[in-house]
């Protein structure tokens, strides 16, 4: 039980911003869907159990495997459901100028990420969110600590 943090670089220095905080931290820098299928899966099966709360948040690094995502996730959402967890789904937050991803690849993938999941997944629109409140990027993907620590506080707010 407890609560099963899952995601890519900016899962990791979210963690190192806040610390362990009694979650089970599940993040790996650059990885996105074959990751989560092929790695983070098997360790968040290996600790789920009744009163998991399980977020997710990838997509960032692989806009492009939506679907896989979607497939995957509600899947996996109903057998860990079956056992007792909650599944929440967080949006990829924005981004700027960077190399990889446009702010507009994000968006549409939120939106048919929130679109297509299933019941079994409670979606955290925390892309709103900061775009709400404020947020600062120290190069165009990652955040600074304050805002990763807005966004811990505000994630533990959603479960």
């Amino acid at each position: 039980a407890g609560v099963i943090m899952v995601g890519d670089s900016r899962c990791v220095q979210m963690q190192q911003s806040v610390g362990e905080n009694g979650c089970t931290w599940i993040a790996e820098s650059s990885k996105g869907y074959k990751w989560l299928n092929e790695t983070a899966v098997a360790k968040i099966d290996a600790c789920v159990g009744n009163g998991s709360k399980i977020l997710i948040n990838l997509g960032v690094n692989d806009p492009g495997h939506l679907k896989d995502y979607l497939e995957l996730v509600n899947a996996k959402a109903a057998e860990w459901v079956e056992k007792g967890a909650t599944v929440y789904y967080a949006s990829v937050n924005p981004v700027w100028d960077n190399p990889y991803v446009t702010e507009e690849q994000v968006q549409y993938f939120n939106s048919q990420m929130q679109a297509g999941l299933s019941e079994d997944v409670h979606w955290i629109d925390s892309h709103s969110y900061l775009s709400d409140v404020g947020y600062k990027l120290v190069d165009g993907l990652h955040f600074n600590k304050e805002t990763y620590q807005n966004l811990y506080a505000y994630y533990m707010s959603c479960l």
